[in-house]
């Protein structure tokens, strides 16, 4: 925000002060200062008379001047200018005159003497932002009652002045009025300032009528105002809002602009003729559409805080007004806004309808809600001065309750301890009260009403610090104490597990906690729960906590696919929270090949990489494989193949899930190598009682294998087989493994042949021909009784 130090010194004595203290004052303060500037100079400058300009002949844009620059006699001067005309009031600079540019001389001409320079406001140093249209396309033309002679230009102009760019943080949005710049210098060099408390005196009263129908808004002012007539601002008025950052409109639309700018409240004016019925209706529900002042349409939709009566949008509140409703040349009746909005939603609105303006800032940040009246009588008093004949109403305003203001206890030694100084109580006392902040007998304090930021203890003892400066904080560091701390059992276990996957080539990704809705609603095999929604997502592909990573892990396949890496491996492991779940995922990928003896060596990742993976996972947080099986995938849909994806159940719950990606899941995803994927309920693994693992010396007693061909039905799983086996073999099975299945049998529909390793020993002694026999006799009975199985050989 720009600041006028000339504005400034309407209300508080800085002659003490250099241009360069006030700006460090404010950035020391918290307030930085981005850069100063003076506004213009220049040295043997005089207003002057035009009183002849006629064309030099051989030249298409040169003019010959004679100009009366009072006392001083005329001048002749030759200007280049395409707007100089004879009968203007302008800006000379006299010879020897030192500009920006550089300095002035007497010069020749085409043959004529030049005595001087007719100027420009860019040749005095005025920034380009700073000027009119007019004033960049040629000289400045000063108002017909310029006395001319006066060599006091500057000051004349009110160019005489420093311009300081403050940049406030978010918190202190406060530092975007005028007024309270002025209580932040008070308070910083401890300088007296007088705001004026401005009254009025309604002449009649309105008929309006307000309705607000939405929570959003907490209060919202109207007032009338008629026997308006439209002209442009005074000079001084002009000059003010283009120092500010501001183009002069009207005297109507200046003296809002002026407002904003001086408490903070930014107003609306509504051309009261075209408001139907004189019924104006505030909500926030919405849906419908409407023309902006920019002549471009808008689709309002729930949320978008509008201001419209019967038939029509008045104004998007906050933001942009309604062509509908502006104030025009043959306005006769206004009505004056002072209002407030939500602030998240006016973030929001703006975002969506890409209209950001220096109203919707404000309110975005936050406004003083206790300046309502401040606001109004500053502009009823405005169009008082500005506007002869016009006439205000009584204000009708609707308040809904406002927030309260934070309780905090003034302890002088919490502050100091928090500050790590020892500031006695006067000297904090003394300086919040230059703040405007006093402390009752009880050590309750009272806030100024203008602070939006404060809500602890902290907040005091910042605002001690920075005003009394940082420098006295302590340079010794305070004395800590630690104590001997190690991972717990779950800790150890997630390290350890992260650990055992980079081990095995796996890179390990951190992904955004935040998804849509869309990606949500895929692969909820683990958590099926309702996701926790963002009142006000920043984008609506980051609205709600996912439910599950998977799409996470997906999301930087195709993230690190389309940057040519076509071979690798990852895995992460995160919080998942939702509305009744909380529990922590482990999610890896598999893409592309397995690159063997430095790219001399390549294979194709496959479904058993990932069961390989799962199984090592188990194996390391002692789940015995009798607790845990594999299923096949019963979901058919498009995100897992239908043929290559199964489940991992743990006691019959599942807590996995794994397989080769969908085609279709692939293609959106826009990935060109298979990928393997697979997600765990790591919370509910780590949860599992487990033994310490026991170690089993070397048996020293030989074992033998026998092979035991099965014809089953092509349901049955394995893991079924294995089960009955072990417990038929007891003991004397120390192995079984699977090393053959074949399906689809041509003369055995619906059935798959098993084929099997058992593998038998005895730890105490070498096992005989007969007892071997009987075991497999027992195992053999044991699978026809209980699973129907048929042996095909052995």
């Amino acid at each position: 925000m720009k600041i006028s130090r000339n504005a400034l010194e309407r209300y508080i004595d800085l002659s003490t002060l250099s241009d360069k203290e006030i700006a460090d004052g404010l950035t020391f303060a918290g307030i930085e200062t981005e850069d100063y500037y003076k506004l213009a100079s220049g040295t043997n400058l005089v207003i002057g008379h035009v009183l002849t300009c006629i064309k030099v002949e051989g030249s298409d844009h040169l003019s010959y001047c004679t100009v009366d620059v009072g006392r001083l006699g005329t001048r002749e001067i030759i200007c280049g200018a395409p707007n100089v005309r004879s009968g203007q009031k302008v800006i000379v600079a006299l010879e020897g005159a030192i500009l920006p540019v550089g300095e002035i001389k007497r010069v020749t001409i085409k043959g004529h003497n030049s005595e001087g320079m007719i100027c420009s406001l860019s040749e005095l140093g005025v920034p380009s932002e700073l000027q009119s249209h007019d004033d960049l396309v040629g000289i400045h033309v000063l108002s017909e009652d310029a006395p001319v002679g006066n060599t006091q230009v500057l000051e004349y102009l009110g160019l005489d002045d420093t311009i300081f760019d403050i940049r406030p943080l978010a918190n202190r949005s406060d530092m975007l009025a005028l007024y309270n710049v002025v209580r932040e210098l008070g308070a910083i060099f401890d300088l007296h300032y007088n705001i004026p408390e401005i009254e009025v005196n309604p002449s009649f009263k309105t008929k309006l009528k307000l309705e607000v129908n939405t929570p959003l808004v907490p209060i919202f002012a109207l007032t009338e105002v008629r026997n308006v007539a439209i002209k442009p601002s005074p000079q001084w008025m002009a000059t003010f809002l283009r120092k500010h950052g501001h183009r002069p409109v009207n005297n109507i639309v200046d003296i809002g602009n002026y407002v904003m700018l001086v408490t903070g409240r930014p107003l609306h004016m509504y051309d009261l003729d075209k408001v139907k019925d004189e019924h104006f209706i505030v909500s926030s529900d919405a849906t419908t559409k409407f023309i902006a002042l920019d002549e471009k349409e808008y689709n309002i939709v729930p949320g978008d805080q509008i201001i419209s009566d019967k038939e029509k949008v008045l104004c998007l509140g906050g933001i942009n007004g309604a062509k509908s409703s502006a104030v025009t040349n043959e306005t006769k009746r206004i009505a004056i806004e002072v209002a407030a909005f939500d602030t998240a939603h006016i973030r929001m609105s703006v975002v969506r309808h890409n209209l950001p303006s220096e109203a919707s800032t404000r309110f975005g940040k936050g406004v003083n809600l206790n300046n309502t009246t401040e606001a109004m009588n500053l502009a009823l008093s405005l169009i008082f001065d500005l506007v002869p004949g016009a006439e205000f109403s009584n204000t009708v305003t609707v308040e809904k309750s406002l927030p309260a203001q934070p309780v905090i206890y003034f302890d002088k030694d919490k502050i100091n301890k928090l500050l790590g100084t020892t500031f006695s109580e006067e000297v904090m006392l003394s300086t919040l009260n230059r703040l405007n902040i006093t402390v009752n007998e009880d050590k309750s304090v009272n806030l100024p009403l203008y602070r939006q930021d404060f809500f602890s203890l902290a907040d005091l003892a910042e605002e001690i610090i920075r005003l009394l400066g940082f420098e006295h904080v302590g340079n010794e560091i305070p004395a800590l104490f630690t104590t001997v701390g190690s991972y717990d059992e779950v800790q150890r276990k997630r390290y350890d597990i992260r650990k055992l996957l980079r081990s095995k080539g796996l890179y390990e990704v951190l992904t955004y906690a935040l998804t849509d809705e869309e990606k949500n609603k895929t692969f909820t095999y683990l958590n099926k729960d309702e996701p926790l929604k963002l009142l006000h997502p920043m984008t609506p592909v980051r609205s709600e906590l996912r439910l599950n990573l998977l799409p996470s892990v997906i999301e930087t396949l195709t993230y690190n696919a389309s940057r040519q890496q076509s071979d690798f491996a990852l895995f992460e492991i995160s919080n998942i929270t939702s509305e009744n779940y909380k529990g922590e995922h482990l999610a890896f990928a598999f893409y592309g090949n397995e690159v063997l003896s430095r790219e001399l060596s390549k294979r194709p990742y496959d479904f058993f990489d990932a069961k390989g993976l799962i199984i090592s996972v188990l194996e390391y947080l002692g789940i015995n494989e009798s607790r845990y099986e594999f299923v096949l995938n019963p979901h058919k849909n498009e995100e897992f193949h239908p043929a290559q994806s199964a489940l991992l159940k743990v006691q019959g719950k599942v807590v996995g899930v794994f397989g080769k990606l969908h085609p279709l899941a692939r293609e959106k995803a826009l990935l060109n190598n298979e990928a393997i994927i697979g997600e765990l309920n790591l919370s509910a693994l780590l949860s599992l009682k487990t033994s310490l693992n026991k170690v089993n010396p070397p048996a020293r007693f030989p074992f033998v294998r026998r092979d035991l061909a099965l014809l089953v039905n092509e349901d049955l799983s394995v893991k079924e087989l294995i089960n009955v086996i072990r417990k038929a073999g007891g003991k004397l099975i120390s192995d079984v493994s699977v090393f053959d299945v074949y399906t689809k049998l041509k003369d055995e529909p619906g059935k798959k042949s098993v084929a099997l390793t058992l593998t038998l020993q005895d730890a105490n002694k070498t096992l005989v021909e007969d007892e071997i026999k009987e075991v497999m006799t027992k195992v053999i009975e044991e699978l026809t009784k209980k699973l129907q199985v048929v042996v095909r050989g052995i």
